[in-house]
């Protein structure tokens, strides 16, 4: 019975609550360019729309990979998440605790935390690297997703950064 829902349980979604916990209790305390209605973005919809479909996709998928059992999985999957969530953590660090600082106003600064999710979710496809329930893996979806997401998620901070009106 206990192996039955064990899918359901440690799967690689598991790994993306501490990103998901950080944002909760850190996203008030952004600067205002983070508002998602503010009135300077003007990003069009389509990029939003392509935006929120890709990190949703996402996240189903890697609810569809299981954890490997302990000592398994790609060794360097392992230290890539870890390594990565902690360059996710620190790169909110700036824009939290010294919003006007030349780095947290600097487009690098602005969108790090936009782009080091490429580093812990990457190690999460490498370390789960396979479907639960029966489902054939293709290594394409996870990356193809992950890279979509990111080139949107991306795009939208740099339309934000500049104020490009589309």
């Amino acid at each position: 019975m206990r192996e039955k829902f064990r899918p359901y349980i440690f799967n690689g979604f598991l790994l993306t609550l501490p990103a998901i916990a950080w944002n909760a209790a850190l996203a008030h305390r952004l600067p205002p360019f983070f508002e998602p209605a503010s009135p300077d973005h003007h990003i069009p919809f389509m990029i939003t729309f392509s935006e929120q479909l890709f990190r949703v996709l996402f996240f189903i998928v890697v609810f569809l990979m299981p954890l490997p059992a302990a000592g398994t999985g790609i060794p360097a999957g392992r230290a890539l998440y870890i390594i990565g969530l902690l360059l996710y953590f620190a790169s909110w660090v700036p824009l939290v605790w010294f919003p006007d600082s030349s780095w947290s106003v600097s487009l690098p600064g602005l969108s790090a935390p936009s782009w080091t999710p490429v580093c812990w979710m990457s190690g999460i496809i490498c370390l789960c690297g396979r479907f639960s329930f029966g489902i054939p893996y293709r290594k394409w979806i996870p990356w193809s997703l992950l890279i979509l997401f990111l080139l949107f998620h991306n795009l939208h901070i740099l339309l934000a950064f500049y104020r490009v009106p589309l």
